[in-house]
């Protein structure tokens, strides 16, 4: 689906991502260009737990 995640629909979801984002239609609808068709692919990717290693504060 995302051939490259540091493309501008990558690197925009990286960061929500990164920002604390966890909403994967909110993530997923990030999509531009040719990657708008993939979004249901991409909810679907996006769907699972992400755990609480993401949702620790940073401890350095």
């Amino acid at each position: 689906m995302a051939t490259d995640i540091l493309g501008v629909s990558g690197r925009a979801m990286l960061t929500a991502f990164i920002d604390g984002e966890r909403d994967i239609h909110a993530l997923a609808q990030m999509a531009m260009a040719r990657m708008r068709p993939k979004i249901p692919a991409l909810v679907e990717a996006l769907t699972g737990n992400f755990g609480t290693l993401f949702d620790q504060p940073n401890s350095y």
